[in-house]
């Protein structure tokens, strides 16, 4: 039992730090447009589009690396899930107001717009986030075990 949440930690943990590292990737590469993105949230005050253009891709890497290492994996899933957190906020807004505002999760590569599954998609993250930080406080609960094995489900469905 012990091996396979250590098998489902590393999973989960790879999982969540290359979709991170993916899109702060995608941000930083392509900054113009990002900030674009940025100032097309229009619940947001537009002098800190610069900033969040270059902030927002550094934290999502910095939590990606953070995520493979034992030592940092703990804190970095509490970082990773207010992160997610704060995306299912943002785009939840956006959603209700703008229908036509796109995603930009993964910078110009993503032109979707943002719709109930994107939002689902972040949730999803949020949850996983928040369940691997749970399994290294207590790795042999059969609760986190079992929502581990949902939330790897459904973030497997959806990627």
């Amino acid at each position: 039992m012990e091996n396979m949440m250590a098998y489902i930690n590393i999973g989960t943990s790879v999982m969540l730090s290359v979709i991170l590292f993916m899109a702060g990737v995608a941000k930083i590469s392509d900054l113009v447009y990002t900030e674009q993105i940025i100032r097309k949230f229009a619940f947001l005050p537009k002098e800190i589009a610069p900033l969040i253009k270059v902030s927002l891709p550094v934290v999502e890497i910095t939590i990606a690396i953070a995520l493979l290492f034992p030592f940092s994996a703990a804190y970095a899933t509490l970082a990773s899930a207010t992160l997610f957190a704060m995306f299912v906020i943002v785009l939840t807004i956006a959603f209700f107001q703008d229908k036509d505002t796109p995603c930009g999760c993964f910078g110009a590569s993503s032109q979707e717009r943002i719709t109930g599954l994107t939002i689902g998609r972040a949730g999803l993250l949020f949850s996983a986030s928040i369940l691997l930080h749970l399994s290294y406080l207590d790795p042999l609960s059969w609760v986190t075990i079992g929502s581990f094995l949902f939330a790897l489900l459904g973030c497997c469905l959806i990627l």
